[in-house]
């Protein structure tokens, strides 16, 4: 029988009463045994419990934690426990945490948005460079962007509220959209598609790493470094030196331009991503549309061949427009979707469609070498985006 204070009495259950003695005198015996962990003031408590024991078996003490132990050899033994300790596991092997900064895996819609982004981009600049005269060519394809995305836009400027900050924002992206707009029209006028298009979309991941290495300390590792290797071996294949003199200055003023262009990408990149916490995706891309018609407007009136550039290339034009900010809104979108740092690697997979394009549509010459230099530039970007 069981008394007031939880003790059995000897009589009350003679089998259990023997196995608890059993496991409470083992217990005991092994606590003993380790006379090296014993401590003086644990003396009164261990003459208390072998005294307890003796007289009535108190399995009051000692219950709980055998209890626990019962318990825990039950839930090992348990295929189910098994299953969802081991599905509660941090991947990487040997149930070890995960590396810390590891970045989150990126979703195959991001993915795609980026992809499509990259060929829509390398389309419209061949579409730039067929054209007569490239600022006119893009001074009109941005008029009918801001024509097509102006109902789009009232719709979302109905619910956006711009602060100071934001203003600010929009202002710079429309200035650095149009530094970015007369630098290709003079790049495109200088050389060709499959040459200067690689080298700009190389330059703007090659900048941003070399920055932390020299102005702000920051490392960069082995593999990092075969990403920057990669990339300017993918520039040097692509600035073609020449024994002639015309040609080597042609090329050599190519190569400046397409790098200038890029050093404005990676510049317009990082003010469109801060300007995104002030207005939607198809906002942004309408301010800028409008900022870039108006930028380029006077170079326009200056050439004097709006007439006949329409006349010859309208339909382009309109073609144009349609994907230039197709393929920049997409990319924005997926900017919601994942981080810029992992997305704008990605989205230079454009470089390869460029000097495709250039090649087969145009015709233009040293295929083979400025493909090799294109993927060059792609695989550098892709090693500096995942393990720089």
């Amino acid at each position: 029988m069981r008394t007031g204070d939880g003790t059995a009495g000897a009589g009350a259950d003679p089998a259990r009463g023997r196995d608890f003695a059993r496991e409470r005198h083992a217990l005991l015996r092994r606590q003993l045994r380790h006379r090296h962990h014993r401590r003086p003031a644990d003396e009164p408590l261990r003459a208390r419990l072998l005294g307890r024991d003796r007289a009535g078996h108190d399995e009051s003490v000692h219950r709980r934690p055998l209890e626990r132990k019962r318990a825990a050899q039950h839930r090992s033994g348990n295929p189910r426990i098994r299953a969802l300790r081991r599905a509660a596991r941090p991947s990487g092997g040997g149930g070890r945490p995960a590396a810390a900064g590891r970045s989150p895996p990126v979703s195959a819609a991001a993915v795609l948005l980026v992809v499509a982004s990259g060929f829509l981009h390398a389309v419209w600049n061949l579409l730039t460079k067929r054209s007569g005269d490239k600022k006119t060519f893009l001074w009109a394809a941005q008029s009918v962007s801001a024509l097509l995305y102006l109902p789009w836009t009232w719709h979302d400027l109905a619910r956006t509220e711009l602060t100071a900050s934001g203003w600010f924002f929009l202002l710079l992206s429309v200035l650095l959209h149009g530094l970015y707009m007369h630098l290709l029209a003079a790049a495109y006028e200088a050389g060709d598609l499959s040459q200067v298009y690689p080298i700009m979309r190389g330059t703007s991941p090659l900048l941003v790493p070399l920055a932390g290495v020299l102005l702000l300390g920051e490392p960069l590792t082995l593999r990092g470094w075969l990403g920057v290797l990669a990339i300017i071996a993918g520039i040097a294949l692509l600035s073609e030196a020449s024994p002639r003199p015309g040609a080597m200055a042609r090329s050599r003023k190519a190569l400046l331009l397409a790098l200038a262009v890029g050093l404005a990408i990676s510049a317009y990149i990082v003010v469109d991503k801060i300007a995104l916490n002030h207005v939607t995706p198809v906002v942004l891309i309408e301010v800028t549309n409008i900022g870039n018609a108006l930028v380029l407007l006077p170079a326009v009136l200056r050439s004097g061949r709006v007439k006949a550039e329409v006349r010859q290339h309208k339909w382009t034009m309109l073609l144009g427009g349609a994907l230039m900010p197709s393929g920049y809104l997409l990319f924005l979108f997926a900017l919601s979707l994942a981080p810029v740092a992992v997305l704008a690697p990605m989205r230079e997979i454009g470089t390869v469609f460029g000097a495709a394009l250039g090649i087969s549509v145009l015709k233009e010459k040293g295929g083979a070498r400025r493909l090799l230099a294109s993927c060059l530039i792609t695989a550098g970007v892709i090693i500096l985006g995942i393990a720089g």
